[in-house]
């Protein structure tokens, strides 16, 4: 029972960074958004929560991992940006999307763990 109470937590965080972004970009400014986007919040929280079921490596592994994959994440917002320019959004966001997963799984391929 306690193990749902930890998935029920992890829940509400993840969804609240999510309403968090929205509202901050419908009635303050998309900046703001952006800010919050940015912030390891999400990272730090699964951290936390992995820390408490995992050992060290685990941590180290996830660090090591979120630091290649974040070439992927800025390389998805970079092509989705000028993408949106020039295609619908939908169009943009399953590129953009398809370039993400491809380009995330290369650079899994290529991390060497102990």
């Amino acid at each position: 029972m306690q193990q749902i109470w930890k998935y029920i937590i992890e829940f509400i965080f993840g969804g609240g960074i999510i309403v968090g972004m929205d509202i901050l970009a419908k009635r303050f400014s998309p900046k703001y958004s952006a800010l919050l986007y940015a912030l390891p919040l999400q990272f730090t929280i699964a951290a936390i929560f992995i820390y408490t079921d995992s050992e060290k490596s685990t941590i180290q592994q996830l660090s090591i991992a979120s630091i290649y994959l974040l070439i992927s994440t800025v390389l998805f917002i970079v092509v989705f940006y000028f993408l949106t320019k020039k295609l619908d959004f939908w169009i943009s966001l399953g590129i953009a999307y398809t370039i993400l997963i491809i380009i995330g799984y290369i650079l899994l391929k290529i991390i060497k763990f102990n």
